[in-house]
C-alpha cells in the first residue's frame, strides 16, 4: 500500500473513532509488521495478546493501543534469535514500504516475565513511524486459540491469521496486574486494565470465569504471588476510593475517546462483579 492510500485510510479512521492520527499510524505500522509476519516461520511461535487483540476483536472506536505485545513458543528466546527476527523483518521487499531496526532492548518490568523489546521504524514512501513490539516467554497458559482469524484494522480484504490469548487469559492477566498493583499502593496508572474489565464484563456473556480463574492461578503460581480471594475485596474498595485512581482515570478518558462517558465507579463496579464470578469458581 502506497503512502497516498495509506494516509487516506487513517485520516477516515481518525474522523470515525476520535483518535489522534499518530496513534492510528502507529496502529497501521504495526499492522504491516504482521503482514509481514503471515507468511514468516516464526507465525506459528508468535502468541498475540493484550492491547492489539482487543483492538481489533472491540474495534478502535472500543479500544487502541500504542504497543504490539506477543508470547514466545517453540524456541529458546535470546538476543540472537531476536536478531534473527529482526533481520527478516528488514528484508526489503517489492512493496513501497519497509522495516528499518531501532534497537533490541531485554525488558523486564514488575510484575511482568523476561523479554525482549524490538524498536523499529516502519517507512513508507515519505513517511516513518516508530513502532515497538514486546516480545516474553515462560507464560503457563490456559489453551491458545491456534491460528485464529486476527481482523484488519485498516483493510477489510486482509486476513491475518495468528495464535492468540483466548479473552479469559486477557482477563486474568488483567485482573492479577490489577490486584498486584492494588496491593502495593493507589500509583498503578494501567487505567486500560480497568477499562478492559469493565468493557469485556459489559461484551461478552459467554466467558468462562471459571477458566479465567484457571488462568489467575497459574498466573499467581509463576509469578509466586498469591492473592488469596479474601484479599480481593479489600484491595479493590481501596482502589475505588483512592482519589489517586479517580484522577488518573480522568486522565485516561481525556486521551482515549472511547472512555469519556464511563464513570470510574461504574467501572469499578464492574471490576467487583468479575472478583465475584471468580471468588464462586475458586470455592470462596
Amino acid at each position: 500500500m502506497n503512502e497516498g492510500k495509506m494516509k487516506q485510510l487513517v485520516k477516515t479512521k481518525a474522523k470515525e473513532t476520535g483518535l489522534p492520527p499518530q496513534q492510528l499510524y502507529g496502529l497501521f505500522a504495526m499492522e504491516q509488521f504482521l503482514i509481514k509476519l503471515n507468511d514468516s516461520p516464526y507465525k506459528d511461535h508468535l502468541i498475540l495478546k493484550g492491547g492489539y487483540v482487543l483492538a481489533t476483536t472491540l474495534g478502535l472506536d472500543r479500544r487502541a493501543t500504542r504497543d504490539l505485545d506477543t508470547t514466545v513458543r517453540g524456541f529458546h528466546l535470546d538476543k540472537e534469535k531476536m536478531e534473527e527476527i529482526a533481520e527478516f523483518i528488514t528484508q526489503a521487499n517489492q512493496k513501497a514500504s519497509q522495516f528499518e531496526l531501532v534497537g533490541i532492548k531485554e525488558t523486564r518490568e514488575a510484575f511482568e516475565y523476561n523479554g525482549y523489546e524490538l524498536k523499529l521504524h516502519y517507512i513508507n514512501g515519505k513517511a516513518r513511524f516508530p513502532i515497538s513490539i514486546d516480545f516474553t516467554t515462560g507464560e503457563d497458559l490456559i489453551d491458545v486459540m491456534e491460528l485464529d482469524v486476527i481482523p484488519s484494522l485498516f483493510d477489510s480484504s486482509v486476513e491475518l491469521r495468528f495464535p492468540r490469548y483466548p479473552l479469559e487469559q486477557i482477563i486474568a492477566d488483567k485482573w492479577y496486574t490489577t490486584l498486584a498493583y492494588g496491593k502495593e499502593g493507589d500509583t498503578n496508572s494501567r487505567m486500560k486494565d480497568l477499562y478492559d474489565l469493565h468493557v469485556l464484563s459489559k461484551s461478552y456473556d459467554t466467558i468462562d470465569y471459571s477458566y479465567v480463574a484457571e488462568a489467575v492461578k497459574k498466573t499467581m503460581t509463576q509469578k509466586n504471588n498469591q492473592i488469596a480471594p479474601d484479599e480481593y475485596d479489600s484491595i479493590i474498595n481501596f482502589l475505588q476510593s483512592s482519589e489517586q485512581q479517580k484522577l488518573t482515570w480522568k486522565n485516561y478518558q481525556r486521551l482515549y475517546p472511547f472512555a469519556r462517558e464511563l464513570q470510574f465507579n461504574d467501572v469499578m463496579e464492574s471490576v467487583k462483579w468479575i472478583s465475584n464470578q471468580l471468588k464462586a469458581s475458586l470455592g470462596k
